[in-house]
C-alpha cells in the first residue's frame, strides 16, 4: 500500500509495503531512506524526524532522493528493510529507533560502502553511527517554567519506557522544577510504550487525579497535550511543537531538531569525507529546543528566568546536573559544585529526590 507525501512529492511505503522504484538519478545524487517504527503522523518523533529530513530535501533539491518506510517494527522485519534499502543502493539510510539497533548493525556490515545512522544507540561501525539530542537540556527548562505556574505544587511526567535516556529527562525536568521551588513534587507514570494514545491518555487523567497541574510527556502522540486542555490543566508537548492540540494550556513543546545534524552527514557522505563518529546534541548544538511558547500563560518574572537559562544554555554554561542533589532514596549523588559525570548520566536508573513512583513501575 502506497500513499504519496504531497508536501515533498516523494513516495511513502508501509513497513510491509513493495519499495517503490525511482528513475535513476543523476550520477551525483544521493540516495537516503529512513525507517520510522509507526506512522509518521502530524505531531511528535516521526513527525520531527520528517521535518529534518525535508530540510535536507530542500538543501539539495534534486540531488537527493529520499525513500521513507514507515510502520516497520523494531523486530526482526526491520532487519529486512534495512537490507532492502542497501540493495537499491541507498548511500545513507536512517533508523529512527533505539529499537533499530541491532539489525542495522548485522546489515552495516554486510554493506560497507553504505553509511547507516541509528538514532539514540550505542553500537557503531565503520560505516555506521548513532545520534541522539540531550532532550533533558529543554525538560530542565520547561521545569523552571512548571514551576512558576503551578498551583498544586504537583507536576505529572508520562514515563515511556524505563532506560537513561528517560530517566535523564524526568530527573532534569524535577531538578529545574525544584531549584525554582524546593517544595515541589514530581509524580511520574510508566506507560512502557513510546506511542501509545490509549495509555498516554490514561496516564495524563491517572497524574491529574492524582494532584498534577502541570503535566510533561516523554511520549509521542498528542493525547496528553489534548487531555490536560480537557481538564484545564498545563501541558508541553513533546519532540514537536504540539501548541496546537492545546492552545489554551500547552505552555510550550520540548522540541528535538535533527535538520543541521542530516546536512552535515549527507554533505560528508557526498564529499566521501564521512567517518563514523556518534554524536549527542544539545541545545547549544541546535538539536533541543522549547519552542510554541505560550508567553501569555508564563508569569513575567519567570520568563525572563527562561530566557536568561535559555541564554547560558546556548553558550554551554548552564549544567542541567550541577550540583547539590540527592537521590529519591536521600543518597547525596552530586555535591554542591560537582555536575553529574557522562558516565553517569548514561547509565541512570534512578530517581531524583522529589520524584513520586517506583522507578520503571
Amino acid at each position: 500500500m502506497k500513499r504519496r507525501d504531497f508536501l515533498s512529492g516523494l513516495t511513502l511505503v508501509a513497513g510491509t509495503a513493495p519499495f517503490p522504484l525511482f528513475a535513476s538519478p543523476a550520477s551525483k545524487s544521493l540516495k537516503v531512506g529512513i525507517v520510522y517504527q509507526s506512522s509518521i503522523g502530524d505531531a511528535g518523533w516521526n513527525y520531527q524526524h520528517n521535518l529534518s529530513i525535508r530540510a535536507l530535501e530542500k538543501q539539495f533539491g534534486a540531488d537527493v532522493v529520499v525513500t521513507r518506510v514507515e510502520n516497520v517494527p523494531d523486530t526482526a522485519d526491520s532487519e529486512r528493510v534495512f537490507r532492502q534499502l542497501a540493495m537499491q543502493g541507498n548511500q545513507l539510510i536512517i533508523g529512527t529507533t533505539f529499537g533499530y539497533m541491532n539489525s542495522m548493525l548485522k546489515v552495516a556490515k554486510e554493506f560497507p560502502k553504505a553509511t547507516f545512522l541509528n538514532a539514540s544507540g550505542y553500537k557503531t561501525a565503520a560505516n555506521m553511527a548513532c545520534y541522539s539530542a540531550s532532550m533533558y537540556d529543554g525538560t530542565y527548562l520547561a521545569g523552571g517554567i512548571a514551576a512558576s505556574v503551578t498551583k498544586s505544587k504537583v507536576l505529572g511526567f508520562i514515563g515511556a519506557v524505563p532506560i537513561p535516556e528517560v530517566f535523564r529527562n524526568l530527573n532534569a525536568f524535577t531538578l529545574g522544577a525544584r531549584k525554582v521551588d524546593p517544595s515541589i513534587q514530581v509524580k511520574v507514570v510508566w506507560i512502557n510504550a513510546w506511542h501509545d494514545p490509549g495509555k498516554e491518555r490514561l496516564a495524563t487523567l491517572t497524574l491529574i487525579n492524582g494532584g498534577a497541574d502541570v503535566v510533561l510527556q516523554d511520549t509521542n502522540s498528542t493525547a496528553p497535550v489534548a487531555v490536560a486542555q480537557e481538564r484545564d490543566v498545563f501541558s508541553f508537548g513533546w519532540t514537536s511543537d504540539m501548541s496546537a492540540f492545546g492552545p489554551k494550556t500547552c505552555l510550550g513543546s520540548v522540541v528535538a531538531d535533527w535538520s543541521d545534524y542530516y546536512l552535515r552527514q549527507a554533505s560528508q557522505v557526498i564529499a566521501g569525507t564521512w567517518k563514523s563518529s556518534s554524536e549527542s546534541g544539545s541545545l547549544r548544538d541546535k538539536f533541543v529546543d522549547i519552542r510554541g511558547l505560550n508567553e501569555k500563560l508564563i508569569p513575567s518574572a519567570a520568563l525572563v528566568r527562561f530566557k536568561s537559562d535559555r541564554e547560558l544554555a546556548l553558550q554551554g554554561k548552564l549544567d542541567s546536573f550541577a550540583g547539590p542533589f540527592k537521590d529519591s532514596k536521600g543518597v547525596l549523588r552530586v555535591p554542591a559544585g560537582g555536575s553529574l559525570s557522562v558516565a553517569d548520566r548514561d547509565r541512570m536508573d534512578w530517581t531524583v529526590e522529589g520524584v513520586v513512583g517506583t522507578p520503571g513501575g
